[in-house]
């Protein structure tokens, strides 16, 4: 999972969506939920090696400026853990807690509809 720190790597991101379907992991370094769906995400990015460069991941306590402009531009409450899945800077999918869908968010990450809507033959 790549680190955003700083809003211009939140941008980097985001630009990103326009290529594929990204996620924004969203922790707390205080939270043992959060630890422990961060380490699912790990987990997930170990399995499906091809999603690697679509998670990203930031941590509320290094980061919180940039968590407050996701809350305040996406319209969503902050929680910790969230997870944010992004296609086209338009949010798709979130969830919190034990809500977060593991099986939804990697369907999402690994649809074979790009970002930009074009369907691609494999």
């Amino acid at each position: 999972m790549r680190l955003i720190e700083t809003k211009e790597d939140l941008f980097v991101a985001l630009a990103d969506s326009y290529d594929s379907v990204i996620l924004i992991l969203k922790t707390s370094n205080i939270c043992g939920q959060s630890k422990r769906a961060y380490e699912k995400f790990k987990d997930l990015e170990k399995k499906y090696k091809e999603i690697e460069s679509q998670m990203f991941v930031l941590v509320v306590q290094d980061a919180k400026g940039v968590s407050d402009y996701i809350s305040e531009t996406f319209g969503i409450v902050h929680e910790s853990p969230q997870a944010i899945v992004i296609r086209n800077e338009d949010v798709i999918y979130y969830e919190d807690h034990a809500k977060i869908d593991i099986e939804k968010t990697t369907h999402l990450l690994k649809e074979k509809t790009p970002a930009n809507g074009n369907y691609e033959e494999t």
